[in-house]
């Protein structure tokens, strides 16, 4: 019983770690409009990390 809160935040770290793993570290973009799209894309991407961690 006691080892399951540590678990648990063993199982959240490990969560974590994996998403900042797979965060793009660089992003080009081709378009009419490349820093609109580029400001879009990337507060879409921060939009879908925000929900996922249930804030």
């Amino acid at each position: 019983m006691a080892n399951q809160g540590i678990e648990q935040r063993l199982d959240a770290l490990s969560s974590a770690i994996i998403t900042l793993a797979n965060t793009p570290r660089s992003i080009s973009v081709s378009t009419a409009n490349p820093i609109d799209d580029a400001a879009k894309i990337m507060n879409n991407f921060s939009r879908g990390q925000v929900m996922a961690a249930g804030m």
